[in-house]
C-alpha cells in the first residue's frame, strides 16, 4: 500500500475574534507572547463555534475525509459532530461513512453511537466518555483544552509546545497571520495565528455602527480591500471600503501614497513605483466601486475615515470625516460634513 498523503499535516489554524493586544505594538511580539495571548482569549470566550475539514488520500479517489463542527457556550455546554467518509466517496462514489456526535450540558453527557471504541491511553478528567471521545482528535482537543482547561486537562497542545520560533508573517486567505514553528512531543509543528484586526473591525461595524451582518464582508473580489460594507440597493459595489495595516507606519505610508496617486489619477500600474503598488490597487478598487467612504485602520484605536470625491475621476480627493459617518443608515444617502482635508 502506498504511503498516504495528508492534506492537513501538523498545521493548526487558530483565529482569535478579538483585538490582538501584542500584535498592536510597534515591535514584533515574541512566540511566547502570542501563545499566551491566544490562551487568554480562548479562556475568556463566552461562546465559540468552528467547522473544519481534512483529507487523507492514499491514492487518487481513495482515502479518508473528515468534516466537523464544534459549538461551545460557557460555562459547560458543548456539541461536537464529526462525519468520516472512507473509500471512493471522496469523489461522490459509494463509500462508508461514520458519524459521531458528542453532547454535554452541565453534568449531563451523551455520546452517539454509544458503542464507539474510544482510546483511553491518556489520563482524562473523571474517565468521562465525552472527554475521552476527543483523545484521538488533535485539533478539537486543542480548541477545547483552551476553552475549558479544567475539563480537558492533559490535552493542552499549546502548553506542550517547545522550541517555538516566530517566522516571517504570511497570509492565509489574503489576511496577515503570524507563523510559528516548533516541536510537539518531538515532532515538527506549524502554528498559524491571525492578528485579526480585520475581524475586529468588522465586529465594530456591526456592534458599534449598526451594520447588519449580511451586509459586511472581508476581502473584495479582486483583493483590493480587506473589509467591505454594502448599502442596499447597491449590493454589488462597496459603500465602505476598508484597509487594515498592522503598524501605524504602514498605515501612514499607505495613505501618503494613496493621496499622491489620487492627485495624479494614474491608472497604469506600469507607471507606478513598487512602493506604491499596494496603494494603487486601492485606487483602482475605489474607481471600480465608487465607494463613498474609505476606512484606514491600524493597530489599537488608530483609524481614519475619508469621504471620497469622484467628480474629477480618475483623479480623487480624500476628505477626513468623523467616525460617526461609518454608522449604518437605511434611508437616503447621508451627507457628510468634512472636518479636515486628508488629501487631494
Amino acid at each position: 500500500m502506498n504511503k498516504p498523503t495528508v492534506s492537513c499535516v501538523s498545521c493548526l489554524a487558530i483565529f482569535v475574534f478579538v483585538g490582538f493586544a501584542v500584535a498592536q505594538q510597534e515591535r514584533s511580539p515574541t512566540a511566547g507572547e502570542i501563545v499566551n495571548r491566544v490562551t487568554e482569549v480562548y479562556g475568556s470566550c463566552r461562546s465559540y463555534v468552528d467547522e473544519g475539514q481534512s483529507l487523507d488520500e492514499f491514492r487518487p479517489g481513495i482515502g479518508t475525509s473528515k468534516s466537523w463542527v464544534t459549538v461551545f457556550v460557557r460555562p459547560s455546554s458543548f456539541r461536537f459532530e464529526e462525519a468520516t467518509t472512507f473509500g471512493r466517496s471522496l469523489f461522490g462514489r459509494s463509500g462508508y461513512q461514520l458519524r459521531v456526535v458528542a453532547w454535554k450540558e452541565g453534568a449531563q453527557e451523551k455520546l452517539w453511537p454509544p458503542a464507539e471504541r474510544l482510546s483511553t491511553d491518556e489520563t482524562l478528567a473523571g474517565g468521562s466518555s465525552f472527554v475521552a471521545s476527543f483523545s484521538h482528535r488533535t485539533t478539537e482537543r486543542v480548541v477545547l483544552s483552551l476553552l475549558r482547561p479544567d475539563l480537558f486537562r492533559g490535552n493542552n497542545l499549546l502548553g506542550a509546545l517547545t522550541k517555538m520560533e516566530l517566522e516571517k508573517p504570511a497570509k492565509i486567505g489574503g489576511r496577515l497571520a503570524f507563523k510559528l514553528d516548533g516541536k510537539f512531543m518531538g515532532e515538527p509543528i506549524t502554528l498559524w495565528i491571525e492578528p485579526v484586526i480585520t475581524i475586529a473591525s468588522i465586529a465594530r461595524l456591526h456592534l458599534d455602527y449598526g451594520w447588519p451582518k449580511d451586509l459586511l464582508g472581508m476581502q473584495s473580489e479582486k483583493w483590493e480591500f480587506d473589509l467591505m460594507a454594502f448599502r442596499p440597493p447597491k449590493l454589488k459595489t462597496e459603500y465602505i471600503a476598508g484597509e487594515v495595516k498592522k503598524t501605524v507606519k504602514e498605515l501612514d505610508s499607505l495613505l501618503e501614497s494613496l493621496f499622491a496617486l489620487g492627485r495624479t489619477g494614474e491608472t497604469d500600474e506600469n507607471k507606478v513605483s513598487p512602493p506604491q503598488r499596494n496603494a494603487h490597487k486601492k485606487l483602482l478598487g475605489l474607481l471600480r466601486s465608487r465607494a463613498p467612504l474609505f476606512w484606514a485602520i491600524g493597530p489599537g484605536n488608530v483609524d481614519r475615515v475619508f469621504e471620497i470625491n469622484y467628480s474629477l475621476a480618475p483623479k480623487l480627493s480624500f476628505h477626513e470625516v468623523p467616525n460617526q459617518c461609518l454608522a449604518y443608515q437605511s434611508g437616503p444617502n447621508p451627507r457628510f460634513q468634512p472636518t479636515a482635508f486628508g488629501g487631494g
